[in-house]
């Protein structure tokens, strides 16, 4: 909490790549969410989805029905992130 959210890159990697490992994680889900037929939620929080545009980065990427945005305004922890 005492960083609101801010949490630091793994040493010896870029923030680039953990977008593209939460985007292909998220990408091989998704044929099996359709499967069962449930909607995946991704919810506002720490590190890449503390900003609306981490959030709406990886939605974008993904681009399937099967996967929307869950806001949860507990995790607005001051108005730079809007």
């Amino acid at each position: 909490m005492a960083n609101k959210g801010i949490e630091p890159v793994l040493l010896g990697h870029a923030e680039e790549e953990g977008f593209a490992w939460v985007i292909d994680s998220i990408g091989h889900l998704i044929p099996k969410a359709q499967e069962c037929g449930v909607v995946l939620g991704l919810e506002n929080h720490w590190g890449l989805g503390r900003k609306a545009e981490g959030v709406k980065r990886i939605v974008d990427a993904i681009n399937s029905p099967w996967l929307m945005v869950t806001l949860d305004t507990g995790n607005l922890l001051d108005r730079g992130l809007q």
